[in-house]
């Protein structure tokens, strides 16, 4: 991609050709020349006193048609509307008067366009002078009376208008935010909240803020401001402008032909379309909003310009990170400005404007330039990318409530609604609905409709309008942030943050403090994301969006878990804990009093060779390690090892206990040794039984085990059936579980063909508090030899005291 300074030198000498236009003249160096502004007939504006048409105008070297019919914003100009989204609502719509307005490429093309009294004639019904009030800002016209003027010394001898007055330029950060929002290039004046207002509707949507300015040095009254020693967005900072994103989707600096008609084996092709040839019909629909110049969807995600990899090595999972979550996700974690919060229509102000609430403000119903703003940070919610992914994305939430009526149904209509309530002022059933402070008066706090009563009276008064069976509807309005992206250094880097159970993904949103009563907001259907949550009402009164995370599709460690798989594993333990409990003081109890068995004389027996006793220790350090770090991962209940160590102690260790399981067995396998876990049929059940009679009576008596432990035979046949067990089942569900959730990234599809993680963490979860039943179980029975720590100190040193049955009896 070319630079911006051999971009503009490309576009000099492309307009060469240009330059013999009968409707241009040769001025001063620059990219575009003097132009001559013609009226609808083609006459010069200078002679004829006739607002400017910018058909006739620009239309000698520009096809105004095709630019105005494959562009968005030109089809919102002559479209004659101007809605309540430019004042962060999509509803209703209001209509302006007087038919449908040119084009007005001034507002883009020319260095501070007067755009407020551009939307007045628009809202005017002026249509035909809206696009030369354009020019306000510039001497090139002026007001007298109701209608504009031309200057005469404006324009030069030849009839074109003085190129220093009248400068045509690509469309600047500034021109964008003209209808978007606060934006800047340069350092010098301090953003600031006193420009938001109905124009700016991406910052009143988003709170984003387009500036390469540091936030310490803008002039919003921010909490804490001093500490925000970064930029508003590392792009602006970077020198990238708008256009450089949002550019024309033909334009040949940026458009390559569909990977279908670029011929095979070439992997770059330099053809292009010749810049004049572009020049002549620019396509304004723009990137980032339909389509491409080959006909493709053009890619606005970060990936269009970044490869993640090289810079996120320190992420673990990454490209599952990649995969699941946006980098707005992380990069965009918190807003350090205003956004609106809801829009009320349902009852209208004084000056018939509806009532706004803000959020990221300590006043939430003003954006006055000296109120706190403590910023806010986004909801996550998940949407569907080009790609086909479902993502989890940053946005803001804008409720909206307002009045519907008819078969089928649709708004009231803003004058009506104004009418309506404006003759109801008098009537002094409705003022006692809503007069509650008794002045006689009704004020903005006091006009919401909070109550029955005041909902019933403004429904009757527009019923008495002719309106059929009119009520309140309430919609939610998601806005995607795409914009205020910061740099590594501000990023959410921490694991915590999402992992965990009350992380982010699962922060309630305050809606509105104050709403019409009883109208419980829905998803409005035009959205690309997926609102899963429920809209609810707290303790205090406030609407709030509560998130559905497990809903969503996504399964993330430490925030999400499943119900039945820690209910069952948790009474497993709980059960096995209560046995344990309660046989060592059945124990305890029997024993009291009774002389302990005299091991003295008894013989030492080399029972565990030295690898045996490795390959247990080992074996139960790391299902200790496992069992610590699955619950810091799992749970988040405590912070021992921090979430991203945690995940790489469990990882490793528990390839450390495949290979040990894999050692043991080829050990067990080689020296015969696996004899021992194998009960022999004949006899195995009553062998049991006896076991088991031992255990519950026998123990109590002080009677010996009934098979004596030796070398060649180490279990007895309840151990041998628990190993068994684990062996056979609990411990490969444990490691194909375990290995497909380590191998998430790596074998992406066996992953999801088995459920992801939604399937396979709980049962993984189940696996481990099984596992830690056993070891309740298994070390408490190492209590049961002849003396409580005879098995333990034999499993350390290998030797145990053993003696026959017959011996112990007769001492009995």
């Amino acid at each position: 991609m070319m630079g911006k300074a051999a971009f503009k030198v490309v576009q000099l000498f492309a307009l060469l050709p240009l330059l013999a236009s009968p409707l241009v003249a040769q001025g001063p160096p620059g990219i575009h020349p003097w132009l001559r502004l013609r009226d609808s007939s083609g006459t010069a504006v200078q002679n004829s006193g006739n607002p400017v048409s910018l058909r006739r105008s620009c239309g000698g070297c520009h096809d105004v048609d095709f630019i105005a019919s494959h562009s968005s914003h030109s089809t919102a100009c002559q479209s004659g509307l101007l809605s309540v989204a430019t004042q962060a609502s999509s509803r209703p719509l209001e209509p302006i008067e007087g038919g449908s307005a040119e084009p007005n490429c001034l507002i883009c093309h020319t260095p501070n366009p007067a755009n407020d009294q551009w939307i007045n004639s628009l809202r005017e019904g002026d249509t035909e002078w809206a696009v030369t009030s354009t020019l306000a800002n510039t001497s090139i016209v002026e007001r007298s009376g109701d209608r504009w003027r031309w200057n005469p010394d404006a324009f030069t001898s030849s009839g074109t208008v003085n190129g220093q007055l009248l400068r045509i330029l690509r469309p600047s950060n500034e021109n964008c935010g003209l209808c978007h929002g606060i934006t800047g290039s340069g350092l010098d004046e301090p953003v600031s909240l006193e420009s938001l207002g109905p124009g700016s509707m991406h910052t009143l949507t988003t709170g984003e803020i387009f500036s390469p300015q540091r936030i310490a040095n803008s002039g919003i009254n921010l909490r804490d401001k001093n500490q925000l020693s970064r930029t508003w967005d590392v792009h602006a900072e970077r020198l990238v402008d708008c256009t450089d994103c949002h550019h024309s989707i033909n334009n040949p600096a940026y458009c390559r032909e569909s990977d279908e008609s670029q011929p095979k084996g070439l992997r770059f092709d330099g053809r292009r379309v010749p810049f004049a040839v572009y020049l002549r019909r620019p396509n304004h629909n723009l990137a980032g909003q339909s389509g491409s110049c080959s006909g493709e969807e053009v890619d606005l995600s970060c990936q269009k310009c970044h490869d993640p990899a090289p810079t996120h090595g320190w992420l673990p999972y990454a490209e599952r990170h990649f995969a699941q979550i946006t980098c707005q996700a992380c990069h965009t974690p918190r807003l350090f400005s205003v956004a609106v919060e809801s829009v009320d229509w349902t009852r209208l102000s004084a000056d018939g404007s509806p009532r706004v609430t803000y959020r990221g403000s300590e006043s939430e119903v003003t954006t006055a330039a000296d109120d706190l703003v403590d910023g806010f940070e986004p909801v996550l919610l998940t949407r569907q990318d080009a790609d086909g992914r479902t993502r989890l994305a940053p946005y803001n939430l804008v409720t909206s409530w307002y009045w519907v009526a008819g078969d089928p149904e649709r708004p009231v209509p803003i004058d009506s609604l104004r009418l309506a309530l404006d003759s109801g002022v008098e009537n002094a059933e409705l003022l006692a609905a809503f007069d509650s402070d008794g002045n006689g008066s009704i004020d903005n706090e006091e006009s919401v409709l909070d109550t029955e009563a005041k909902v019933s009276r403004t429904r009757d008064l527009l019923v008495s309008f002719g309106f059929e069976s009119p009520r309140i509807v309430g919609e939610i309005q998601p806005y995607s942030i795409n914009h205020n992206t910061i740099g590594a250094g501000w990023a959410a880097r921490e694991c915590e943050s999402c992992h965990q159970a009350e992380s982010r993904m699962s922060h309630s949103v305050v809606l509105s403090s104050v709403f019409p009563t009883g109208v419980v907001p829905i998803a409005s259907e035009k959205t690309d994301a997926f609102l899963l949550g429920d809209a609810l009402v707290d303790e205090d009164g406030r609407l709030l969006y509560e998130p559905a995370s497990k809903l969503s599709g996504f399964y993330v460690l430490g925030h999400n878990s499943v119900r039945w798989a820690n209910v069952l594993g948790f009474l497993a333990v709980v059960g096995v804990l209560f046995g344990v409990v309660a046989h060592a003081l059945l124990r305890w109890r029997a024993t009291r009093g009774r002389a302990p068995t005299d091991m003295s004389e008894a013989a030492e027996v080399y029972m565990y060779t030295v690898y045996e006793r490795f390959w247990h220790w080992l074996q139960a350090l790391a299902i200790m390690i496992l069992l610590v770090t699955g619950i810091e991962i799992h749970f988040s209940a405590f912070d021992l090892f921090g979430f991203a160590l945690a995940v790489s102690v469990h990882n490793v260790v528990g390839f450390v206990v495949v290979a040990n399981a894999l050692f043991a067995a080829l050990y067990h396998f080689a020296s015969g040794d696996i004899r021992q876990y194998l009960p022999k049929p004949q006899g195995f059940f009553d062998q049991a039984i006896d076991q088991a009679r031992y255990y519950l009576g026998g123990i109590f008596h002080g009677r010996t085990h009934p098979f004596e432990k030796t070398p060649e035979r180490k279990l007895n046949p309840l151990q041998q059936l628990t190993y068994l067990s684990i062996l056979n089942i609990l411990l490969p569900i444990q490691i194909v579980t375990g290995l497909l959730i380590w191998g998430a990234q790596r074998w992406e599809g066996i992953h999801e063909s088995l459920g992801g993680l939604t399937v396979l963490a709980p049962v993984h979860a189940l696996g481990s508090w099984m596992f830690a039943a056993f070891l309740l179980l298994h070390v408490y029975l190492t209590t049961t030899g002849p003396t409580p720590t005879a098995n333990i100190r034999a499993m350390l040193h290998g030797w145990e005291r053993s003696e026959s049955h017959q011996e112990v009896l007769e001492r009995s």
